[in-house]
Order: C-alpha cells, then structure tokens, then sequence
C-alpha cells in the first residue's frame, strides 16, 4: 500500500532551512578547525590583473564533507523523483527534475574535478568556470521545467 505525504508550506521550510543548517555547521567546524589563508596570485602582470584564493590545510576534508552531504542530498532526490514517475498529473514534473538532477550532478562532477587542478594553477581559468557551471545548471533547470509548461499554457 502506497504512503501519502501531505507536505505544506512550514513544514517544507521547515526541511529547507535544517538543509541549510547542515551546511552552515559544516563550513563553520571545517573553518573553525583549520583556519583559512588568503593567497594572491598575479595572473597578469602587464594589466595588473590578481586574483585571490582562499586556502586551507582541510580544502579536501571541506570539499569532501560537502560533496557527500549535498550528493546524498542529491541521489535522495533523484530517488525520491523515480519514485513519483508514473504519477498522473498536469504538473508531474518528476522526468524535468530527474534530468535536472542528473544535469547537475554530471556537470558538478567534473567542474570540481577540473577546480582542483586549475585553482592554484589559472586562478581566473577556475573562476570564470565556476561562474558558468553555475549559469549552465541554472539555465538548463529552468529551460527544462519551464518550456514544457509554457508549450502546454500556449498550444
């Protein structure tokens, strides 16, 4: 027998905000353990161009708790969206936010991959691709959830 949740506005920020907690305390014990650095690096010297990086002796241990937090986070989602597929509804959007989620996870995996090779190296090379991994997931989670519904207002 299938379970029914009924999920309302404070419950639900309720959720959010303990996500956001998590977060917080995670940050705040990793940077309260290891202190942080601050690094410039010249990355022109002929337009006087510097880039500031913030370093840490726990920068794997940091972005490793983060990555395993927010993953889980994230394969709970997808889950929970496979879950809810078949659902008969106009506003079933559980296949737009499965491929949201995959979207995300694929182009969060490999950005972090390539940030950890390019931070020290191309401090500007790693910021301007965190700036469009960002744009890039953005983009596309709303492309995806929001052209099927305005196809469906207009036609």
């Amino acid at each position: 027998m299938a379970t029914t949740t009924h999920l309302c506005d404070s419950h639900l920020l309720t959720k959010v905000f303990l996500y956001l907690m998590v977060n917080a305390v995670i940050f705040t014990t990793v940077t309260a353990t290891f202190p942080v650095h601050i690094q410039a690096y010249s990355v022109s010297e002929d337009h006087f161009t510097a880039c500031i990086v913030c370093s840490t002796k726990s920068t794997y241990i940091l972005m490793g708790s983060l990555l395993l937090f927010n993953g889980s986070f994230l394969l709970w989602g997808s889950y929970l969206s496979y879950r809810i597929r078949n659902i008969e509804s106009n506003f079933n959007e559980s296949t737009q936010l499965g491929f949201s989620m995959y979207n995300a996870a694929i182009t969060t995996t490999f950005t972090t991959l390539l940030l950890f090779f390019l931070q020290t190296r191309v401090p500007s090379a790693a910021a301007v691709l965190r700036v469009t991994a960002i744009l890039y997931i953005s983009l596309f989670t709303i492309l995806v959830i929001y052209t099927p519904r305005f196809i469906t207002l207009y036609t």
